[in-house]
């Protein structure tokens, strides 16, 4: 089954090997029912993560969605200040989410860990002893749900010159319900490493495949933004190997998704000029090429695609939407522009549906316009 849909989106390839350009232009919504949908999605504003539930009936696939409050313990009434969460992501059981968030009366960014539901909420970055000073983001489970991989960043010198690092923590998980998990032992993956005296490589977004045989991230920024994969010699050893295998040069290339042990999604430029921000597929078992997919609008930014199943991601797009809420006039482009809504693409085909449009709803709030201009979608089946 995962070959046919992977062949027929492949189909827009050419035999050269060089980059099939499959994204469409102002091809609209899907205004047919969502397909089935169940499980949960956490995804961001400026301000806030909000959780949305999926539930399929006979009557069609409803949506329900709250802003998210944390607490430390079952017996707090008032929920931690915390400042800009964002880049949350399931554990591999779906009951718990890891994200990075200003710290109350700091301006520090922290790693977190609390219940889908916003309890137990705990200070990874405190609890471990680590200086808070520090930077902490781009926190992502491991398949096993053992440990935590996260890129921190500091500031070194009188010049203040950003070092940037990935590490891996490892996640004492509680006995009983009632208690909370504990950070273990931490361990630099990709240390700081100057590329040029007084400037250090920007690692970022990290994420392990599903055999943890292989760490993938992203390197730089302006234009030079490159994936890259690492064997792994064991869970907290890298080997000598660097395999630079997404890079064009003068493109952005970033934020890596590794869906299954045979495909890859990821975020890139459709081109130098336009500098717009599209989805790509890697799957090597099947073609060396990656895949610009047909879900893509080729005038708009999408991007941060979590995976659904095999043929479907959710991923979020600023393409126009049904009610134009949100939307600005481009009038030398003759179209509108719109804040970042969510989206459920299919792979094979193209097709796209607004998350928390009118037909897609049987009870609940509306996703899109509860949350105007959302990012950072992870999706799990729990």
């Amino acid at each position: 089954m995962f070959r046919r849909i992977l062949l027929t989106a492949l189909m827009c390839l050419p035999a050269s090997g060089q980059l099939a350009r499959a994204c469409s232009v102002g091809i609209p919504p899907q205004t047919s029912a969502l397909p089935p949908l169940t499980g949960h999605l956490v995804s961001q504003t400026t301000d806030h993560l909000y959780l949305t539930t999926f539930t399929t009936t006979p009557a069609g696939t409803s949506s329900t969605s709250v802003p998210l409050q944390f607490f430390t313990s079952a017996n707090q009434t008032t929920p931690v200040a915390l400042s800009n969460p964002f880049n949350a992501s399931f554990s591999p059981d779906g009951k718990w989410i890891v994200f990075s968030a200003v710290a109350p009366m700091s301006d520090s960014r922290r790693i977190y860990l609390s219940t889908v539901s916003g309890t137990h909420l705990v200070d990874l970055t405190s609890a471990a002893g680590q200086d808070t000073t520090n930077q902490e983001e781009d926190a992502r489970f491991e398949p096993d749900g053992s440990a935590i991989i996260f890129k921190q960043f500091d500031y070194i010198g009188a010049n203040k010159v950003s070092a940037f690092r990935i590490r891996s923590m490892k996640i004492t998980w509680p006995a009983t319900a009632d208690q909370d998990p504990a950070p273990g032992q931490i361990y630099d993956l990709l240390p700081d490493t100057q590329d040029k005296p007084g400037h250090y490589i920007e690692y970022s977004t990290p994420v392990m495949s599903p055999s943890e045989k292989y760490l993938y991230y992203a390197t730089g920024s302006g234009g030079s933004e490159a994936i890259h994969r690492i064997t792994m010699q064991s869970p907290v050893e890298i080997g000598n190997i660097r395999y630079d295998f997404l890079f064009r040069s003068g493109f952005e290339h970033y934020y890596p998704i590794v869906r299954d042990f045979t495909t890859m999604l990821f975020v890139g430029w459709i081109n130098k000029v336009s500098k717009v921000d599209q989805i790509y597929m890697y799957a090597p078992i099947v073609t060396n090429h990656y895949i610009l997919l047909r879900l893509n609008d080729c005038n708009y930014s999408n991007s941060d695609p979590t995976p659904v199943d095999e043929d479907y991601i959710i991923f979020s797009s600023n393409r126009i939407r049904d009610d134009k809420r949100g939307c600005t006039y481009d009038s030398g482009q003759g179209s509108y522009k719109c804040n970042s809504n969510l989206y459920l693409g299919k792979i094979s085909t193209g097709e796209y549906w607004i998350l928390g449009s009118a037909n897609s709803i049987v009870n609940g709030n509306n996703i899109n316009s509860l949350m105007p201009d959302i990012l950072g979608p992870s999706y799990t089946l729990h």
